[in-house]
Order: structure tokens, then C-alpha cells, then sequence
């Protein structure tokens, strides 16, 4: 969320972006059989650059009954990859109807992806832990649940205000974490492990025409060191389009006493750093944006060998549509070079359409089919450059629709979520199950 000279003081949402709502995608039609089908006839068709490796249901095994105890819906969470590039951890939600609010439990799963086998599952904590909502695992700008990059710790980051406007932040699951205070805002867990408040902003005119600029984000060292840093920076700037509206904080190194700041103004991306004992922002390098932006947001991802980050920002239109822009910083170099130029993304309508992207700024996302216009198909694509393409081929999908896309050492994984009916001695109810493919 963006804070102008008018918010001077604010409480931050608790997640950065809301979408424009828009006419979600449509599923083909899904297949009515007495049995459980597994295998490629279920999802996919056939020839189409995905291989499908598991078909998944809650952790009973019977699959899910509409009011009949099991799970009345299923969908993927999210799916991270363990350095060995074979051992797939994935998170699902299988959600059960009562006649107050939904119940959503946390159903964690782990294959090898080599041998398309199941593993034992994680002995962390968090199974079995029931929370109130899983609303969506791909809200631009921010994760605020999901996994540890390249790990198989879960986290789930939450905000609760109290009457006197104090904001309370906290990380439940494989991580503890909780600070209150005013300008406190949704935690999350950076690649390396550590704990960050992204940055919030307050800004203010001043008497000789200038703006106050104040940036604030509070960070604590991935060792598990109690104090937290907290740092204040104050920018001026002439003109207002170039004062600074949010960004993301990373770890310069683990448990570095210095963090990165990419931050957005309405005409820039800014790399910057600053070191957690001082009072100052030291700027290294700016990226132009298209236009003056004033609805975007920037999100980050690391590279699996600490060289660079891939930076991606996006900005949502008024008709529903996101523009995204790129570029990779070099951490040697300190040094940002673009990459996505300006591309334009039809329908981005936040928890239909999936993303993820790599370090290099590449995005990849799911959305109809041919060229974003047939809208009975799925397809996956890939932004690089000024241009998108098609990871696989066009119209993936047979049945069912995409709840997660990840890409995942080299390659992308994408959840499919499909159901179909069951009926016996005159009764019918609706089994669920996510089928989990990979790119070939």
C-alpha cells in the first residue's frame, strides 16, 4: 500500500496489492467417474511439454465429500524445492464447510520428483495446525504465507490492530516472531531466513516547497537474534513523483548488518542499502518506469547462488490489466540491468491468475489461452524481454484449473485443481484432488 502527503499516518494492510476484479477464467469441463483416475488422462493433454507427477487428496486418502466431514475444497498453497533439485515440499489447504466460518487446514506433503514417489512427511511443528483462511498464495508484491525459498519451513504472517491503533505483527509455523507498534506492518521470511517488515513511507510537504520523506521497515538476523532493527530514513526531494512510495527489503548476506532496499518512486526503481545501525540511505542504481506509475509494487527473488536478485515490478491498471517491468541486480557490480520492457498482462485478477518469477525478472504465469483470448483453455507463459511466450504449448489443460505456479530450479511447476462426482445407491458427492505437473 502507498502512502501519500496525506497519510501521514497509516496503518499498512496486510497484504501491498488488491487487483482489479475481472471475469475469472473458465475450467473445462470436469470428468464424472465411479472411480478415482489417476494418470495424464486426467489433467493434461497429452503432447503438451507438462508431465504430470502425482495426483493428490487429503490426508485420509478417500478423498473429499461435500458436508461429509472430509475436505469440501483443495487447493495448492504453495511448492518449494530443496537444494538437491529432487525433493519437492508442497502445501496444501483443504478446506471444510461448518455453519460458521470455513475451517482451512495445512496438509504438507513431500515427493521426489525423480522417482515420482512419496516421502515422509516434515516433523516441524505445523501439521495439522488449523487457520482461519488461506486467500491466496500469489498476492503481488508480498508472500505472506508460504515457504522458506529452497527450504521446508512454513510460515504464516498475520496483523491485528488495536483500539488505541497499535499494530501487532506476527509469524506463526516453523517461525515465532511478533512486534507491536504503530507503523508495524505483515511480516514475511526472506530467502536467507530473515525476518523483515517491508518498507512503509510517510511523506509530508514542507514550508520551502520540498518533501519529507520518511521510510521505515524493520528487520531481525536470520540467527534468531532478539532485537530487531528498526531504521528510519529521511530522503528530500523536489519534485514529488520522485519520492519514495514502498519496496522490499532483502539481506545484503545472512545475518548481514546491512540490508538492500529496492524501492519504488512513481517514475523509478531504486536499488539501494543501508546498514541497520545508521540513519541513511545510500543509493546505487535506478531503473526509469514506463510512465509514472502509481498503483505498483516491486517483489524479489533471490538467486540460488547469491549473486543477484530478479526485481519485479507491477503496476495495475484501471481495467483490470498489470504492466510489468524487470531488470536483474548484480550484488558484485551493484548494478540493475533490465529486462521485461513494459508488457501488458490482460485479466491479472488476483487468486485466478498464478505467477512466479526467477532471478533473472522472467515471469511466469497462467492465463487463457492464445494469446490471453480463448477462455475455455489454459495456458502458461513466460514474460521476458518485450515479448511473451508459451512454456509448453498452448491449451495444457484437459480439466480442471491452475491454483499455483512455481518456478523451480530451471523448470515450472503448476497445481491443477479439479474435481469430479461419484454416485452410489442414489447418493452423489464431489471428490477433489490436485494433480501436480512439471514442465517437461
Amino acid at each position: 500500500m502507498f502512502h501519500t502527503a496525506s497519510n501521514v499516518i497509516f496503518i499498512l494492510s496486510a497484504s501491498l496489492v488488491l487487483f482489479t476484479a475481472c471475469e475469472e477464467k473458465k475450467e473445462d469441463p470436469s470428468p464424472t467417474n465411479t472411480e478415482p483416475i489417476y494418470g495424464d488422462t486426467v489433467v493434461t493433454k497429452t503432447g503438451k511439454g507438462f508431465t504430470p507427477l502425482a495426483i493428490l487428496v487429503n490426508s485420509n486418502g478417500l478423498g473429499s465429500g461435500v458436508g461429509g466431514g472430509n475436505y469440501d475444497y483443495l487447493t495448492m498453497v504453495d511448492m518449494t524445492m530443496l537444494p538437491d533439485g529432487k525433493t519437492l515440499h508442497m502445501a496444501l489447504s483443504g478446506t471444510t464447510a461448518t455453519q460458521q466460518d470455513p475451517i482451512n487446514v495445512l496438509d504438507r506433503r513431500v515427493m521426489d520428483v525423480e522417482t515420482k514417489t512419496m516421502l515422509p512427511g516434515p516433523t516441524s511443528n505445523l501439521g495439522g495446525v488449523v487457520y482461519k483462511s488461506f486467500t491466496s498464495s500469489t498476492t503481488f508484491g508480498n508472500r505472506t504465507f508460504g515457504y522458506q525459498y529452497g527450504t521446508d519451513r512454513f510460515f504464516v504472517s498475520n496483523t491485528t490492530v488495536s483500539n488505541f491503533g497499535i499494530v501487532t505483527g506476527t509469524i506463526t509455523g516453523d517461525y515465532s516472531y511478533t512486534r507491536s507498534e504503530t507503523f508495524a506492518s505483515d511480516p514475511r521470511v526472506t530467502h536467507l531466513g530473515e525476518i523483515v517488515e517491508d518498507v512503509g513511507t510517510q511523506t509530508s510537504a514542507r514550508l520551502d516547497g520540498n518533501s519529507n520523506n520518511q521510510i521505515f521497515f524493520n528487520y531481525q538476523k536470520a540467527n534468531g537474534a532478539s532485537v530487531n532493527y528498526k531504521i528510519t530514513r529521511i530522503v528530500h526531494a523536489n519534485n514529488v513523483s520522485a519520492v519514495i512510495r514502498g519496496g522490499r527489503i532483502e539481506a545484503a548476506e545472512k545475518n548481514a548488518d546491512r540490508v538492500l532496499v529496492f524501492c519504488l518512486s512513481k517514475k523509478h526503481l531504486y536499488a539501494a542499502e543501508a546498514p541497520v545501525t545508521g540513519n541513511n540511505l545510500i543509493f546505487l542504481d535506478s531503473l526509469e518506469l514506463p510512465a509514472e506509475w502509481l498503483n505498483a509494487d516491486v517483489t524479489t527473488r533471490r538467486s540460488d547462488d547469491g549473486t543477484g536478485f530478479g526485481l519485479l515490478v507491477g503496476n495495475r491498471e484501471s481495467n483490470g490489466s498489470l504492466s510489468i517491468t524487470s531488470a536483474r541486480y548484480d550484488v558484485a557490480t551493484k548494478k540493475m540491468s533490465q529486462n521485461i520492457t513494459n508488457l501488458s498482462i490482460p485479466k491479472f485478477n488476483e487468486g485466478k491468475i498464478n505467477y512466479d518469477m526467477d532471478e533473472q525478472g522472467n515471469m511466469y504465469f497462467d492465463n487463457w489461452a492464445n494469446n490471453f483470448q480463448s477462455d475455455s483453455t489454459i495456458s502458461i507463459y513466460k514474460a521476458s524481454g518485450s515479448a511473451f511466450s508459451v512454456v509448453g504449448q498452448e491449451d495444457i489443460i484437459k480439466s480442471g484449473s491452475v491454483v499455483n505456479v512455481r518456478y523451480l530450479k530451471g523448470k515450472v511447476y503448476a497445481a491443477v485443481y479439479y474435481k469430479y462426482t461419484v454416485s452410489a445407491g442414489g447418493n452423489s458427492s464431489k471428490k477433489h484432488r490436485i494433480a501436480v505437473i512439471k514442465q517437461d
